[in-house]
């Protein structure tokens, strides 16, 4: 395998929650919020504001219902920004917010948004997948994968990735949605309902699944590289899931999970190079410099790429359900929070630098950042997506 062509990247896991206490029943309609409800908001302090947004248009998408699933992303494709709430799809301007197009699939959307420049993807809960046409919003296929769609990969050399509820990764192609292999872990009995989206990189497929373990496998041939097991063999201390969205820097992944740790694995191998113990459900965000992560108090802290030593932690943002950071540049990380703030931390001292209020809906996703043109987007519980300047 030729590891030394992979780019830089970075792995992480955001959850969507819900105990399943059967392992593999219906996809519920609870979700977390992202973090432990216990601790009260801490309330804010003044900031010297060194970073200043400013607010260039905000859409609101089909309705103001609040969203129930926390998982489905915002993507940019070259001037276009997708988003999803509750069954329809839709394609906005990115410069002006603008609605190029919104098509209604007539089943709750669970998974993606994922695609490449001709065809974006989506995920339902009664287990279909669809492919729209990227600027035209016209349907190019459908698959049948009979589970709730938690989760879609990459798109690589025209094929992509599905994790379902059943415990399932299933490889399509692109092009048609023809299932080229189909791969089944077991379920835990006790587990929490959501998925890291799985990564092609280089050869390999990698995915994790609802008991902690993680996998990685051979695309042409589906044969099983390596897997790492969930350590921790007590049924609720495996409550692990790895649902935040993994990325890679150079050959190694890394992962963090609730009730569990973020890790730095070596993908040539399987070996976990370091681990520590933190619990984080919102996330992590990784670059050649660090990895940022925010744990389940509402702790934002800046880690060492090879050893994962604590750079600085940051508690300003303690019960407020920070998403995972979302790194804009060298000097800068954002982060959302419940009350719909965003907050802009330097990456050298760990203060906050700026701060906006989006509204006063929690926002759901780490902040899509388009680092060409200064913008970032956010989406809040209630539809709301909005584009800052930074």
């Amino acid at each position: 395998m030729q590891w030394g062509m992979m780019k830089a990247g970075a792995a992480v896991a955001i959850s969507i929650i819900s105990f399943n206490m059967s392992g593999c029943g219906q996809l519920s309609d609870t979700f977390s919020t992202g973090q432990t409800a216990k601790q009260k908001p801490i309330a804010l302090t003044s900031i010297i504001a060194t970073t200043h947004p400013k607010l260039l248009w905000k859409q609101q998408l089909a309705s103001d219902k609040k969203i129930k699933n926390d998982k489905v992303q915002l993507l940019i494709l070259e001037n276009i920004l997708y988003g999803a709430g509750g069954s329809k799809i839709s394609a906005l301007d990115k410069k002006t917010g603008a609605l190029l197009w919104q098509e209604e699939v007539g089943e709750r959307i669970t998974g993606g948004i994922k695609g490449n420049q001709n065809t974006v993807f989506i995920g339902t809960a009664e287990g279909s997948v669809i492919a729209f046409n990227a600027k035209t919003g016209q349907t190019q296929w459908i698959a049948l994968l009979n589970s709730p769609v938690l989760s879609i990969s990459n798109s690589k050399d025209n094929k992509i990735a599905f994790r379902t509820l059943n415990g399932k990764i299933h490889l399509l192609s692109a092009n048609n949605g023809s299932v080229i292999w189909q791969r089944s872990h077991k379920t835990p009995t006790l587990s929490l309902q959501g998925a890291s989206s799985p990564i092609l990189t280089g050869p390999l497929l990698i995915s994790g699944a609802d008991d902690g373990s993680i996998t990685a496998y051979e695309t042409k041939t589906a044969n099983k590289i390596w897997s790492i097991a969930a350590s921790n063999t007590n049924q609720v201390a495996k409550l692990t899931d790895l649902d935040a969205e993994m990325k890679i820097i150079g050959t190694t992944l890394f992962t963090a999970g609730y009730h569990g740790r973020v890790s730095g694995i070596d993908m040539r191998s399987g070996k976990t190079g370091w681990s520590l113990p933190l619990s984080s459900h919102s996330g992590i965000d990784a670059n050649k410099e660090a990895l940022y992560v925010s744990d389940e108090t509402g702790t934002i802290r800046k880690l060492g790429l090879l050893t994962g030593n604590i750079k600085w932690e940051n508690k300003s943002l303690l019960g407020r359900q920070p998403t995972a950071p979302s790194i804009i540049d060298r000097s800068l990380i954002v982060v959302g929070d419940s009350q719909g703030y965003l907050h802009w931390i330097d990456t050298t001292s760990g203060k906050i630098t700026g701060r906006i209020q989006t509204n006063k809906r929690r926002i759901l996703l780490p902040v899509t950042v388009d680092g060409k043109n200064n913008t970032l987007y956010t989406i809040n519980t209630n539809g709301l997506i909005s584009a800052y300047s930074y």
